[in-house]
């Protein structure tokens, strides 16, 4: 009789984070099929990176628009025009009247451009397999509905964790805040979003 309450109080104590790990799955499977239908994306958004150090903020905005599977546009528009381009293998900086001036050194064949370039793309595409190689990835909270991501190599990488937070039921990312390794955070709120609808010519 002892032994059977033993085990339906292990059972009942266990139930809870067996279904939660479950429903843990099925989101991050939802998130990720929600992602795999973007074929291009384009949003505006709004970035705030606090400097622990000295105890201030930047604040600067400007627009993200992103083309299945290996093109990218970040750019800065306020309170000054920066930013780059990657197309496949090809990676470009954007000038002050936001055309592209340059290629970055060496292109996209340069290692740190390699590496930053897929991380973003594996962002952009929430491929779950590629970043649970380099980080542990788990749901902070399913309403609103949030993920975390912390970097398995966190001095490598310079973060220390990453917060992205959906809209529903698109499941588009409404904003992420990442906190960097030495203190500080940079919160990016996107907004005016658009998915799947035609893009400019020229933009990449």
């Amino acid at each position: 009789m002892i032994f059977r309450c033993l085990t339906l109080c292990v059972v009942l104590l266990f139930c809870p984070l067996l279904v939660w790990a479950q429903n843990e799955t099925d989101l991050l499977q939802e998130i990720e099929s929600k992602a795999r239908n973007v074929s291009t994306l384009d949003t505006q958004f709004t970035q705030i990176k606090t400097m622990s150090m000295f105890k201030t903020s930047m604040k600067s905005s400007g627009r993200l628009v992103f083309a299945s599977p290996d093109k990218l546009r970040w750019e800065y528009l306020e309170p000054f025009h920066a930013g780059f381009v990657i197309d496949g293998e090809n990676c470009h900086r954007l000038g002050a009247d936001q055309s592209k001036v340059s290629p970055l050194q060496t292109g996209c064949t340069d290692p740190i451009l390699r590496a930053l370039s897929k991380r973003l793309f594996a962002w952009m595409q929430l491929d779950m397999s590629a970043l649970k190689k380099e980080n542990t990835v788990s749901v902070l909270s399913s309403e609103p509905l949030a993920i975390v991501l912390y970097p398995l190599n966190s001095q490598t990488s310079g973060i220390a964790s990453m917060t992205m937070q959906f809209t529903q039921p698109d499941m588009t990312v409404e904003h992420i805040v990442i906190h960097e390794s030495e203190g500080d955070e940079t919160r990016i709120d996107f907004h005016e979003t658009t998915i799947n609808a035609p893009l400019s010519k020229g933009l990449f």
